[in-house]
């Protein structure tokens, strides 16, 4: 009977073993799932963070190129004006003739220095016709000023002539100005 008793209290010592050891295998596996959902959290928030960081830096990146962009092309501009012998120059489109299918256009330019003799001519293409010079009047202010009714074309590229005692300086002051649309834009907006 002894050794029943002892086979039997091994057989009870072995199930016991083998119960502790499913329950600390279960054990294992929950705290093994939970650690697993814990690194799946963990790694969305991080690829959430990661994609806030890629997007706020290519934000960053975008303003910088277009503040780069702005300050590069107002450099370019200022350079310009200061190698312009011009201080200002204006183009205004006017009323449209439907009769004679022309526009008025008026010029005006002031050149940064002046001296008795000084003249100032506006030099206008439109679309692809042959070049038109119109002489510059002065007024009292020192500004140049033409006038001329130029048949409605849809682009026109000027250029004002500043003859200085013989030495001319050109410069362009209006490319491709879409004289059409400048026309038609307006009386489309008051309908």
């Amino acid at each position: 009977m002894d050794q029943k008793r002892n086979s039997r209290w091994g057989v009870t010592l072995v199930a016991a073993a083998l119960l502790i050891m499913a329950a600390a295998n279960l054990y294992s596996i929950s705290q093994i799932n939970g650690l697993r959902q814990e690194l799946n959290a963990v790694n969305a928030e991080l690829s959430s963070t990661v994609e806030a960081l890629q997007n706020g830096l290519s934000s960053v990146y975008e303003e910088f190129q277009n503040s780069l962009d702005r300050t590069k092309e107002e450099l370019r501009d200022s350079i310009e004006r200061e190698e312009s012998v011009l201080a200002e120059c204006k183009v205004e489109v006017g009323q449209y003739n439907s009769v004679a299918n022309t526009v008025h256009v008026t010029f005006q330019s002031t050149p940064k220095v002046y001296k008795d003799g000084v003249n100032l001519l506006f030099m206008y293409t439109c679309d692809k016709n042959a070049s038109v010079t119109l002489t510059g009047t002065r007024d009292d202010n020192g500004v140049f000023k033409a006038e001329a009714d130029i048949p409605l074309c849809e682009v026109m590229n000027v250029k004002v002539v500043v003859n200085s005692g013989g030495v001319l300086y050109t410069e362009t002051v209006e490319e491709a100005l879409e004289v059409r649309k400048k026309v038609f834009l307006p009386l489309a907006n008051e309908a």
